[in-house]
């Protein structure tokens, strides 16, 4: 399929939220979004509904993975994935 586009992007958010709401209950000032530099992070209608429901966010770095939560979670799963060892044979 195609790339994300802005209006994937914030029906996600917009779902994400509802989901946290609804499990968490308010969530005034309990949420902080971490995104990269991406261009869709900071379009203004992402950064409105953001402020509108109260989400907090910081920006990482660029080129800082250091400070990029998922690239500790990749780093496990590819560490899992090497233990395995893959053939083509077919028993």
């Amino acid at each position: 399929e195609s790339a994300i586009n802005l209006y994937h992007y914030l029906n996600y958010l917009i779902q994400l939220i509802e989901k946290m709401s609804l499990r968490y209950g308010d969530l005034q000032d309990k949420i902080i979004l971490s995104m990269d530099n991406a261009r869709i992070h900071h379009n203004m209608l992402v950064k409105g509904y953001l402020e509108r429901v109260r989400v907090e966010t910081i920006f990482v770095p660029a080129y800082s993975p250091d400070l990029h939560f998922i690239e500790y979670v990749f780093c496990l799963i590819k560490n899992h994935i090497r233990r395995f060892k893959f053939n083509n044979k077919t028993r």
